[in-house]
């Protein structure tokens, strides 16, 4: 048989050391002379333990390690810091230490409590990325080590090509025998690195069978050539490292050997004439689970064993009745059944790897802090690392990644779920979609319901939340589930996400396929972050299907895409050299403030570079506390209006050539002509130097008697009274030109000091809509909005949002008499129909910072132009002399106590909102911060937040935290 033919070099090195030096031989040897032959067959048993039962259990191993003095233990179900403690406790009652094993192919998370669990192994193949799989070694190896585990039963090398398979399938690295190989190998090297051995399994393969070993004696009915050129190679591959240990699976394999209900751990032909003579194998060879149907069908406890031993392994696995099993193994020897010097052999194997472990004598691991120690933040890096590059779009028709077209309508549908995720959240931050659930138990009347809802949908998110791990069911994916995709591909454009095992879609039969699938792997939050970000180009599409799932979608498929660079992307602190201690601090501020009623709510962004490093909502949308803030809700902007939109749009006329700086207002806005304001310079009007009044109680004018004047208000909208101002108050809709004639012709202070004034950006907005022949908000989110990918900066958010995503912002008693919610909280604003050039907006934490990044990148995102670089300089610089403002951007004011934190450069601008907003940006070192509250609410006195410096101690926290070295 051709057992060793490999197409590449896998190895540089050997992995594992086969080398039994002569120290560890003569310890071994000294012992086997003065053992008694049951002392010598416990040295082979290893038993299963658990440290999640009670002292009754506990007090039972104890009794049966001194009783039958085991060579080896291997843990099971349990918490991390109680597993010590009984090893710690166990390894007392045992003369020999005990090696200790785990069955931890993703970490110790895959039978310990209270410990991240790592992605499984398809998942990891699909990243092709052997750094990262060296790397999930390395975790693997350091857990166990922590654990005091010195085997791990990993990796799984079994070439699973069948979709069906129960019992392997995603605990595989694939179909491909050479990745496999090649995989498992750098696998391997990174735990050997920490200290731990492996153990390949499971001999000679168990990946193509349709059954589970755990309940059956399952059938692997390839041809010889088969099982020689794909289930064989990996397993060779092991041997030529040196792998510490081979386990046997349970399973008939007809090309090895016809003999019926033979399972191969009981077969010598297979563990003896194969594995060790004719691949050579000299390691540690183990037996599967003993307790398992595979082998139980056909035999009885203590047959097992002696059959085991006979068949050439070394290592009895979890032997249902250790007593029967020893029993049973001294008559076999006594009767001449079994060799003594067989015996021996094997002992020795286990002797001398206990010698090289240093278990001559056992040293306790310590059993404190165990729980943080075996979950550092960098496991959870890695585990980040590996779905964002494993997200596979294997295949997509008709639609062109990334999608950046968010004029389209769009609906998500997410099945198995029943509210919103992360990949909600995520995806929300870059498009304005419709979200729909199906539950798990939905009708066929939900579906529909569902379904012709999104008819006329231009594109369609499918996603398929929830999956099994396991091929059950269709891993979910099925009943009504895999029709109603079926159908809404049909009728409308739809990308399909998996967040789940591939194979679900080899079920797939339908005739109308989805324009796009998305495969992540598994259900795990990360998976739905890095879909989300993959879809718009904040991150690549790199994974390919480690297994095949269709002869359309083979093994490899998956379309590698390119991100769109210069967008803002959430990385760790750690990944950019932070400390995620720094930001603790930050987080007391806020509890503490939230505690202290300086706010009910916030959202708080920070971003380096481009590189959003701290983005958290906190609180809750009011004091009631039944609503929390999520960091897609909106809040109103107050006078971060005046940047974020009319600043912006009038820098983009000013590099139209529409103005001039030193134009008056009379020359680009007729209305002005012949009143006071028409003489004022737009530059004035941007630094708030004109000379207008800081404000006017434009609204008390039509207040009578405390109330809303009947002159200028009704209930109910009609022909004349159509701007609404609340949910049942709008306004006279020609009182919006009163209010404008007020303003051009109230009193001029023509000493040009500085005097910050609403009114001026009032009139700006008139300009802008006279220039550009269109509403600002239009303007505006045509313009900058859509472009830009902003998905939750708007004017008027009630007629795209509803207000459980919208925090209010006062009780007012003074003007509506009516909670403000949904509504633009200054008066003058809401008076003007929402949407007015000092206040109006209302918008995220990200969508802000994605403007500020644009700006401190020059006026470019995303690879779009959206300034000139010297008109992004010229209107963030300070402009007149003796006085600190931009062109409609505040700056540093330079005193202590100011206006920002001292940390803050000459260089840096931004500005502040009423409502207890704030947005800064400092192009000398990247920072971009967003502070977004309602601090107004209930109260629009409260001034807690000023006087508790809150936006600005923040502030300069971020600053030390980027600059500390």
């Amino acid at each position: 048989m051709r057992i060793f033919g490999f197409t590449f070099i896998i190895f540089f090195f050997s992995l594992f050391s086969s080398a039994q030096n002569k120290n560890a031989e003569q310890w071994a040897d000294s012992l086997i002379r003065t053992m008694t032959l049951r002392e010598k067959i416990g040295q082979l048993m290893m038993i299963a333990v658990y440290s999640n039962q009670d002292e009754k259990y506990a007090a039972s191993i104890d009794d049966t390690i001194s009783a039958y003095q085991p060579g080896a233990i291997v843990f099971f179900q349990g918490a991390p810091q109680k597993e010590v403690k009984l090893m710690n406790r166990w390894q007392k009652k045992a003369k020999i230490p005990m090696l200790v094993a785990m069955d931890a192919e993703w970490g110790p998370a895959m039978r310990l409590d209270s410990i991240m669990p790592l992605p499984r192994l398809m998942a990891l193949a699909a990243t092709n990325d052997t750094t990262l799989i060296y790397r999930y070694g390395q975790a693997v190896g350091m857990q166990c080590k922590r654990l005091g585990i010195h085997i791990n039963f990993a990796p799984v090398v079994d070439v699973n090509n069948n979709p069906l398979n129960p019992v392997i399938n995603y605990r595989s690295f694939g179909e491909n025998q050479h990745k496999v190989a090649f995989y498992a190998a750098v696998f391997c090297r990174g735990m050997q690195s920490q200290g731990v051995m492996a153990v390949a399994k499971h001999f000679p393969g168990h990946g193509n069978t349709s059954q589970d070993s755990h309940k059956t004696l399952p059938d692997v009915t390839d041809n010889i050539d088969v099982i020689d050129s794909v289930h064989l190679l990996p397993f060779a591959a092991m041997i030529d490292a040196g792998i510490w240990g081979i386990m046997v699976a349970h399973v008939f394999v007809p090309a090895l050997d016809t003999t019926s209900n033979i399972p191969t751990t009981l077969n010598s032909s297979v563990v003896t004439g194969l594995l060790k003579n004719e691949m050579n194998y000299n390691g540690v060879v183990i037996t599967d689970a003993l307790g398992m149907q595979g082998v139980m069908k056909h035999n009885k406890p203590g047959q097992i064993e002696v059959k085991a031993l006979l068949a050439g392994n070394d290592v009895l696995l979890m032997p249902e009745q250790i007593k029967t099993a020893i029993d049973s193994i001294v008559v076999a020897v006594d009767s001449g059944r079994i060799d003594s010097f067989r015996i021996d052999e094997s002992v020795r194997k286990i002797l001398v790897t206990k010698f090289n472990e240093n278990l001559k004598t056992y040293n306790p691991v310590s059993e404190g802090n165990v729980t943080s120690d075996i979950n550092q933040p960098e496991w959870y890096e890695l585990k980040r690392e590996i779905f964002n590059s494993n997200a596979t779009l294997v295949f997509s028709r008709g639609i062109d990644f990334p999608l950046q077209d968010i004029k389209k309508r769009i609906a998500v549908v997410s099945f198995r779920a029943e509210a919103e995720s992360i990949f909600h959240e995520e995806l929300m931050r870059h498009i304005s979609a419709d979200v729909f659930f199906i539950p798990e138990y939905a009708t066929n009347r939900d579906v529909k319901a569902v379904t012709d809802k999104i008819k006329n949908y231009d594109l369609v998110i499918a996603a398929v939340q929830n999956m099994a791990y396991w091929n059950k069911n269709n891993y979910g994916f099925n009943g009504l589930v895999m029709p109603a995709v079926e159908n809404i591909c049909k009728q409308t454009k739809t990308i399909l996400c998996l967040f789940g095992n591939p194979y679900a879609y080899h079920s797939w039969t339908y005739e109308f396929e989805p324009a796009a699938l998305i495969v992540t792997y598994e259900r795990d939050t990360l998976a739905e972050i890095a879909c989300a970000r993959s879809l718009f180009g904040i991150q690549n599409f790199r994974g390919q299907l480690p297994v095949s799932i269709s002869e359309k979608y083979p093994e490899g498929s998956g379309i590698i895409t390119e991100t769109s660079d210069g967008r803002l992307v959430e990385m760790q602190p750690s990944e950019l050299g932070l400390e995620d201690s720094l930001f603790d601090s930050v987080d007391v501020i806020i509890q503490k403030a939230i505690a202290d009623q300086v706010f009910p709510g916030c959202q708080v962004l920070a971003a380096v570079n481009g590189k959003v490093f701290y983005n958290k909502a906190f609180g809750y949308h009011d004091y009631s506390k039944k609503t929390p803030v999520k960091r897609t809700d909106l809040f109103d902007l107050a006078s971060v209006t005046k940047v974020l939109a009319t600043t912006i749009s009038v820098m983009k006329l000013y590099e139209e050539n529409r103005f001039r700086l030193d134009d008056e207002l009379q020359e680009h806005l007729p209305a002005a002509k012949n009143t006071p304001a028409g003489h004022l310079r737009i530059d004035r009007l941007l630094t708030h130097s004109s000379g207008l009044p800081a404000w006017l109680p434009l609204y008390a004018a039509t207040i009578k008697n405390g109330k809303p004047d009947t002159n200028y208000y009704r209930t109910k909208p009609d022909s004349l009274f159509g701007i609404r101002v609340s949910d049942s108050l709008f306004m006279r809709c020609d009182y919006k030109d009163s209010m404008l004639n007020t303003i051009l012709n109230s009193k001029i202070n023509s000493t040009h000091t500085y005097k910050y004034s609403d009114l001026g950006f009032m009139l700006l907005k008139e300009m802008v809509e006279y220039l550009s022949a269109d509403s600002l908000n239009k303007y505006v989110d045509e313009n900058f909005y859509q472009p830009l990918g902003l998905s939750w900066m708007t004017y008027n958010p009630l007629s795209r949002f509803p207000k459980s995503r919208i925090p209010p912002t006062e009780e007012d008693t003074s003007f509506r008499d009516v909670k403000v919610h949904g509504y633009v909280h200054d008066q003058a604003a809401a008076m003007l129909g929402g949407v007015s050039g000092h206040a109006g907006l209302f918008g995220n934490s990200w969508d802000a910072a994605v403007i500020l990044q644009m700006l401190i990148d020059n006026g470019q995102y995303a690879g779009t132009k959206y300034f000139e670089a010297s008109t992004v300089q010229k209107f963030t610089s300070t402009y007149f002399d003796k006085n600190r403002r931009g062109l409609g951007f505040d700056k540093p004011s330079g005193t202590p106590n100011g206006n920002v934190c001292d940390e803050a450069s000459p260089e840096s601008f931004g500005h502040s909102g009423f409502t207890g907003t704030f947005i800064w940006a400092d192009p000398r070192n990247g920072l971009v911060y967003v502070f977004l509250s309602n601090r107004t609410y209930p109260d629009a006195e409260n001034k807690k937040i000023v006087e508790q410096n809150i936006r600005t101690r923040i502030h300069s926290l971020f600053y030390q935290a980027i600059d500390k070295p």
